[in-house]
């Protein structure tokens, strides 16, 4: 299901004070409304014409290999599937979206990928999602790298929002059975294929360090 970082991350992540140099936009897109420049890094992108028909059917846009590799030389967190797109015209608070890889469209045809980078901060708030609490999927390829609704992670950075958690408010938002936390493996692999195998030992024991459970809990 589509996240909303703009309502999701609100309460929790905004109750607390922003590290040094997070970018916090209060008044809508960063573009000048009178030019429509857009006014932080960015790469802009002329759609091909499947790219606007799933924008226009599903707002979503899917990057085709090569387009995907090169965005990911400046915006490493850049999704294969942006789903996290708004018209440059918005009216609206995009403070949480300033962390994020995400689309600003310029009618008809363009879309300006913001360049987003995840911090441990804002990977622990992503995962501390107080508006889905309860299970968080991560995903894993076959060479081992992680992903997070389709945006690649590394797994220090993963290990490290664990510990950027406090358990104490973990505890106190959930009140009852603790979070959980499932990292799904492509078809036709198992937890024990040595791709894999490390990364998914080490992110689940940061995990069950600060109080979530795994899969761990089924392994016998």
């Amino acid at each position: 299901m589509k996240t909303n970082p703009i309502h999701a991350l609100t309460l929790l992540c905004l109750i607390s004070i922003f590290p040094p140099g997070e970018t916090v936009v209060a008044d809508g897109p960063p573009v000048n409304r009178e030019t429509r420049e857009v006014l932080v890094p960015h790469t802009l992108i002329d759609l091909t014409s499947s790219q606007v028909e799933e924008l226009e059917t599903l707002e979503t846009i899917t990057f085709p290999p090569q387009q995907w590799v090169e965005l990911r030389k400046v915006a490493p967190s850049c999704p294969k599937r942006l789903i996290e797109i708004i018209p440059w015209n918005l009216e609206d608070c995009t403070c949480t979206l300033s962390n994020y890889t995400y689309g600003i469209v310029i009618p008809p045809t363009k879309v300006a990928v913001v360049h987003g980078k995840w911090s441990a901060y804002w990977l622990a708030c992503e995962l501390f999602d107080v508006e889905e609490f309860g299970i968080r999927e991560l995903r894993i390829d076959r060479s081992g790298r992680l992903y997070l609704e389709g945006s690649p992670i590394s797994k220090a950075l993963v290990l490290a929002s664990f510990q950027e958690m406090n358990l104490a408010k973990l505890k106190q938002k959930n009140e009852g059975d603790p979070p959980f936390l499932a990292i799904r493996l492509p078809f036709g692999m198992t937890r024990e294929d040595a791709a894999v195998q490390a990364t998914i030992d080490d992110v689940y024991e940061a995990a069950e360090s600060v109080g979530w459970e795994t899969m761990n809990k089924y392994r016998h």
